[in-house]
């Protein structure tokens, strides 16, 4: 089980995702973008489009918390095509508040 990173209001959260074909290579897709939902279920992230790394098939969205964000456990999800074929990822973090 992945681990899951921890942030404090208001830092900025970096969602990352690997994208690859139907052979598991690296691969850029045609589209990839993230959405992101607070632990309420609302969604504050619509489908918004991913920057690619030096990396081939390697993005990231920067994701700037407010100070008076939700504490508990936020969760993206990301979708990307390559070629025909739509693949999709959903990872947690946790926003908390400094006590």
């Amino acid at each position: 089980m992945a681990e899951v990173k921890r942030y404090l209001r208001g830092d900025t959260v970096r969602v990352e995702a690997d994208s690859t074909d139907s052979s598991d290579v690296p691969a850029t897709p045609s589209s990839i973008t993230v959405s992101i939902y607070d632990p309420n279920g609302a969604q504050v992230v619509s489908e918004a489009t991913m920057t690619v790394t030096s990396t081939t098939g390697t993005y990231y969205y920067l994701f700037a918390s407010s100070a008076t964000a939700l504490t508990g456990f936020w969760t993206a999800r990301v979708t990307s095509t390559v070629s025909t074929v739509t693949g999709r990822q959903t990872a947690k973090f946790e926003i908390y508040a400094e006590t």
